[in-house]
Protein backbone atom coordinates (compact mmCIF):
# COMPACT_ATOMS: atom_id res chain seq x y z
CA UNK A 1 0.00 0.00 0.00
CA UNK A 2 2.59 2.47 1.18
CA UNK A 3 4.50 1.76 -2.24
CA UNK A 4 1.48 2.27 -4.52
CA UNK A 5 0.95 5.56 -2.93
CA UNK A 6 4.46 6.73 -2.95
CA UNK A 7 4.76 5.53 -6.46
CA UNK A 8 1.64 7.49 -7.46
CA UNK A 9 3.05 10.69 -5.55
CA UNK A 10 6.32 10.43 -6.61
CA UNK A 11 4.69 10.67 -10.39
CA UNK A 12 2.22 13.34 -9.92
CA UNK A 13 3.25 15.53 -6.93
CA UNK A 14 4.71 17.97 -8.94
CA UNK A 15 4.02 21.91 -9.54
CA UNK A 16 3.76 23.11 -13.43
CA UNK A 17 6.76 24.14 -14.69
CA UNK A 18 8.13 23.80 -18.03
CA UNK A 19 11.35 22.11 -18.74
CA UNK A 20 13.36 21.47 -21.84
CA UNK A 21 10.06 22.71 -23.70
CA UNK A 22 11.79 24.07 -27.53
CA UNK A 23 10.63 25.24 -30.97
CA UNK A 24 6.81 27.33 -31.31
CA UNK A 25 4.93 24.28 -29.91
CA UNK A 26 7.32 24.61 -26.68
CA UNK A 27 7.02 27.64 -26.54
CA UNK A 28 2.72 27.48 -26.39
CA UNK A 29 3.00 25.01 -23.75
CA UNK A 30 5.51 27.17 -21.91
CA UNK A 31 2.98 29.83 -21.91
CA UNK A 32 -0.01 27.82 -21.40
CA UNK A 33 2.03 26.05 -18.25
CA UNK A 34 3.04 29.64 -16.73
CA UNK A 35 -0.60 30.42 -17.68
CA UNK A 36 -2.04 27.51 -15.38
CA UNK A 37 0.69 27.96 -12.64
CA UNK A 38 -0.76 31.46 -12.44
CA UNK A 39 -4.19 30.57 -12.23
CA UNK A 40 -3.16 28.12 -10.06
CA UNK A 41 -1.84 30.62 -7.31
CA UNK A 42 -5.63 31.75 -6.88
CA UNK A 43 -6.94 28.11 -5.72
CA UNK A 44 -7.93 27.91 -2.16
CA UNK A 45 -9.59 24.35 -2.13
CA UNK A 46 -9.93 21.12 -4.71
CA UNK A 47 -11.64 18.27 -4.90
CA UNK A 48 -9.56 14.73 -7.18
CA UNK A 49 -9.93 11.47 -8.34
CA UNK A 50 -7.48 9.51 -9.11
CA UNK A 51 -7.06 6.29 -10.42
CA UNK A 52 -3.71 4.07 -11.24
CA UNK A 53 -3.96 1.02 -13.46
CA UNK A 54 -1.05 -1.42 -13.74
CA UNK A 55 -0.31 -4.80 -15.95
CA UNK A 56 1.85 -7.42 -15.14
CA UNK A 57 2.65 -10.81 -15.57
CA UNK A 58 -0.92 -11.29 -17.52
CA UNK A 59 -2.44 -9.54 -14.31
CA UNK A 60 -4.15 -6.68 -14.18
CA UNK A 61 -4.66 -4.22 -10.74
CA UNK A 62 -6.58 -1.33 -9.79
CA UNK A 63 -5.98 1.70 -7.22
CA UNK A 64 -8.34 4.61 -6.74
CA UNK A 65 -8.04 7.44 -4.47
CA UNK A 66 -10.64 10.07 -4.24
CA UNK A 67 -10.55 13.40 -1.43
CA UNK A 68 -10.35 16.81 -1.31
CA UNK A 69 -8.41 19.60 0.67
CA UNK A 70 -7.03 23.32 1.37
CA UNK A 71 -4.42 24.36 -0.48
CA UNK A 72 -4.10 28.18 0.89
CA UNK A 73 -6.31 30.46 3.57
CA UNK A 74 -6.72 29.38 6.85
CA UNK A 75 -7.38 26.16 6.60
CA UNK A 76 -4.54 25.27 4.66
CA UNK A 77 -3.05 21.96 4.52
CA UNK A 78 -6.88 19.97 5.98
CA UNK A 79 -7.82 17.40 3.74
CA UNK A 80 -9.15 13.94 3.33
CA UNK A 81 -8.45 11.13 1.14
CA UNK A 82 -9.86 7.44 0.56
CA UNK A 83 -7.70 4.74 -1.07
CA UNK A 84 -9.07 1.44 -2.31
CA UNK A 85 -7.85 -1.21 -4.22
CA UNK A 86 -8.57 -4.79 -6.29
CA UNK A 87 -6.94 -6.57 -9.21
CA UNK A 88 -4.50 -8.50 -6.50
CA UNK A 89 -4.60 -10.50 -3.00
CA UNK A 90 -2.46 -7.24 -1.45
CA UNK A 91 -4.76 -4.88 -3.29
CA UNK A 92 -8.03 -6.86 -2.27
CA UNK A 93 -7.23 -5.75 1.64
CA UNK A 94 -6.66 -1.96 0.84
CA UNK A 95 -9.71 0.02 2.11
CA UNK A 96 -7.57 3.40 4.06
CA UNK A 97 -8.93 6.50 4.85
CA UNK A 98 -6.73 9.49 5.88
CA UNK A 99 -7.85 12.94 7.02
CA UNK A 100 -6.10 15.74 8.62
CA UNK A 101 -7.59 18.80 10.54
CA UNK A 102 -5.25 21.39 11.72
CA UNK A 103 -2.07 19.35 13.12
CA UNK A 104 -4.72 16.25 13.59
CA UNK A 105 -4.59 13.15 11.40
CA UNK A 106 -6.69 10.37 11.70
CA UNK A 107 -5.80 6.96 9.56
CA UNK A 108 -7.87 4.59 9.35
CA UNK A 109 -6.63 0.88 7.63
CA UNK A 110 -6.38 -2.77 8.23
CA UNK A 111 -9.68 -2.64 10.57
CA UNK A 112 -7.85 0.37 12.33
CA UNK A 113 -8.12 3.42 13.54
CA UNK A 114 -4.82 5.68 14.54
CA UNK A 115 -4.21 9.01 15.45
CA UNK A 116 -1.22 10.37 14.55
CA UNK A 117 0.78 14.17 13.68
CA UNK A 118 0.71 15.87 11.07
CA UNK A 119 5.04 15.52 10.37
CA UNK A 120 4.50 11.87 11.20
CA UNK A 121 1.46 11.43 9.27
CA UNK A 122 3.23 12.92 5.96
CA UNK A 123 6.59 11.38 7.09
CA UNK A 124 4.94 7.72 6.63
CA UNK A 125 2.15 8.34 3.67
CA UNK A 126 3.09 11.95 2.52
CA UNK A 127 0.55 14.21 1.40
CA UNK A 128 -2.70 14.25 -0.85
CA UNK A 129 -2.26 17.72 -1.22
CA UNK A 130 0.54 17.39 -3.11
CA UNK A 131 -1.41 15.91 -6.05
CA UNK A 132 -3.17 18.89 -6.16
CA UNK A 133 0.12 20.78 -7.89
CA UNK A 134 0.21 18.24 -10.71
CA UNK A 135 3.13 18.57 -13.57
CA UNK A 136 6.45 19.37 -13.58
CA UNK A 137 9.39 18.64 -16.20
CA UNK A 138 7.42 18.12 -18.84
CA UNK A 139 9.84 17.72 -22.30
CA UNK A 140 8.92 16.78 -25.91
CA UNK A 141 5.80 18.65 -25.97
CA UNK A 142 3.04 19.27 -28.57
CA UNK A 143 0.07 21.19 -28.32
CA UNK A 144 -3.59 20.89 -29.96
CA UNK A 145 -6.82 21.73 -29.57
CA UNK A 146 -9.75 19.54 -27.72
CA UNK A 147 -12.71 19.97 -25.26
CA UNK A 148 -13.12 18.92 -21.63
CA UNK A 149 -17.01 18.11 -20.70
CA UNK A 150 -17.90 20.16 -23.91
CA UNK A 151 -15.53 23.43 -22.63
CA UNK A 152 -12.68 24.54 -25.39
CA UNK A 153 -9.27 23.32 -23.94
CA UNK A 154 -5.71 23.12 -25.12
CA UNK A 155 -4.24 19.60 -24.67
CA UNK A 156 -0.31 18.95 -23.84
CA UNK A 157 0.85 16.29 -25.05
CA UNK A 158 4.68 15.11 -24.14
CA UNK A 159 7.08 13.43 -21.40
CA UNK A 160 7.80 14.07 -18.01
CA UNK A 161 12.32 14.10 -17.55
CA UNK A 162 11.88 11.29 -15.56
CA UNK A 163 15.67 11.23 -13.83
CA UNK A 164 15.02 15.08 -13.44
CA UNK A 165 11.94 14.08 -11.41
CA UNK A 166 13.59 11.48 -9.41
CA UNK A 167 16.38 13.55 -8.40
CA UNK A 168 14.09 16.27 -6.80
CA UNK A 169 11.42 13.69 -5.20
CA UNK A 170 13.02 13.56 -2.11
CA UNK A 171 11.99 10.86 0.24
CA UNK A 172 9.95 8.86 -2.75
CA UNK A 173 13.62 8.03 -4.19
CA UNK A 174 14.47 5.50 -1.59
CA UNK A 175 10.96 3.67 -2.06
CA UNK A 176 10.94 3.47 -5.63
CA UNK A 177 14.20 2.40 -6.11
CA UNK A 178 14.32 -0.17 -3.03
CA UNK A 179 10.99 -2.16 -3.84
CA UNK A 180 12.27 -4.65 -5.89
CA UNK A 181 15.38 -2.99 -7.34
CA UNK A 182 12.23 -0.96 -9.86
CA UNK A 183 13.01 2.07 -11.92
CA UNK A 184 10.91 3.99 -13.93
CA UNK A 185 10.96 4.20 -17.99
CA UNK A 186 9.89 7.84 -19.47
CA UNK A 187 6.72 8.97 -18.40
CA UNK A 188 4.09 9.76 -21.07
CA UNK A 189 1.93 12.63 -20.39
CA UNK A 190 -1.60 14.58 -21.57
CA UNK A 191 -2.47 18.00 -19.54
CA UNK A 192 -5.69 18.94 -20.21
CA UNK A 193 -6.21 22.89 -19.31
CA UNK A 194 -10.23 24.06 -20.16
CA UNK A 195 -9.57 27.77 -21.71
CA UNK A 196 -12.43 29.32 -19.10
CA UNK A 197 -10.43 28.45 -16.00
CA UNK A 198 -6.88 28.55 -17.43
CA UNK A 199 -6.24 25.27 -15.09
CA UNK A 200 -4.76 22.09 -15.56
CA UNK A 201 -7.75 19.95 -14.77
CA UNK A 202 -7.00 16.40 -16.05
CA UNK A 203 -3.86 14.70 -16.29
CA UNK A 204 -2.83 11.03 -18.09
CA UNK A 205 0.08 9.52 -17.52
CA UNK A 206 1.47 6.51 -18.98
CA UNK A 207 4.80 4.80 -17.80
CA UNK A 208 6.43 1.46 -17.71
CA UNK A 209 7.60 0.37 -14.53
CA UNK A 210 10.93 -2.72 -14.16
CA UNK A 211 11.68 -4.55 -11.05
CA UNK A 212 13.49 -7.53 -10.31
CA UNK A 213 13.76 -8.48 -14.10
CA UNK A 214 9.69 -8.25 -14.52
CA UNK A 215 7.77 -5.08 -16.03
CA UNK A 216 4.87 -3.46 -15.73
CA UNK A 217 2.20 -0.93 -17.65
CA UNK A 218 1.39 1.92 -15.61
CA UNK A 219 -1.13 4.25 -16.23
CA UNK A 220 -2.75 6.82 -14.11
CA UNK A 221 -5.30 9.35 -14.48
CA UNK A 222 -5.70 12.57 -12.50
CA UNK A 223 -9.23 14.70 -12.21
CA UNK A 224 -9.56 18.23 -10.57
CA UNK A 225 -12.86 18.83 -9.26
CA UNK A 226 -14.79 21.79 -7.15
CA UNK A 227 -12.33 24.08 -7.52
CA UNK A 228 -12.65 26.64 -4.55
CA UNK A 229 -15.74 24.93 -3.16
CA UNK A 230 -16.35 24.01 0.56
CA UNK A 231 -14.70 20.86 1.22
CA UNK A 232 -16.02 18.43 4.25
CA UNK A 233 -13.65 16.54 6.01
CA UNK A 234 -15.12 13.81 7.60
CA UNK A 235 -13.94 12.07 11.10
CA UNK A 236 -12.75 8.83 11.00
Amino acid sequence: MRRALATALACLAVSVVASGCVGPEGRRAEALLEQAAAAQEHVVSESFVLRAGADFDGRSATIEMQGGGYLKGARAGDFYATMNGSGVSELGALDMAMSRTGDAVTVRAAGRTVPMSAPAAEKEYGSPTDLLDLARYVKSVSVDEGSLEGRPADRIVGTLDTQAMLESAGAFVDELLTSGGGGLGDIRVVLVVPRDTHLVEVMLADLDVGAGGKKAHVSLSLAVRRVNESVSIPRL
